[in-house]
């Protein structure tokens, strides 16, 4: 009879940082999906008030995809610790966070375009 196996807290949160790295090419088809379509929306309507913000998630994307690229060895690594998936987990959550606050900046953009 074997003893059944206990999970940590730490052990799983530690897990799903991990996960976040392993998942770059999902991240690098989007952003290329993002660079295309608003190439294509900047270009098709002439309306270059949204190149302003389109340049930004641009930015935004590349800074994502290098600190998913650059710490991902480290993420990888089977013996982290908890404080280090963290650093790894707020290095990601702010190159995403400045995606979220750009996509903030056009949706209010757009609503007082409309006005």
């Amino acid at each position: 009879m074997s003893t059944p196996v206990k999970y940590s807290p730490d052990a799983i949160e530690i897990e799903l940082i991990r996960s976040l790295y392993d998942g770059l090419l999902p991240s690098l088809v989007m952003s290329l999906g993002f660079l295309i379509c608003g190439a294509l929306i900047i270009e098709q309507s002439g309306d270059m008030l949204i190149a302003g913000p389109y340049a930004i998630g641009v930015l935004a994307s590349i800074a994502r995809l290098l600190v998913a690229s650059r710490d991902a060895a480290a993420a990888d690594n089977p013996a982290i610790t908890l404080g280090e998936a963290r650093r790894l987990d707020e290095a990601l959550y702010t190159a995403k966070r400045s995606d979220r606050s750009i996509c903030r900046y056009r949706d209010a953009a757009a609503v007082q375009a409309a006005a």
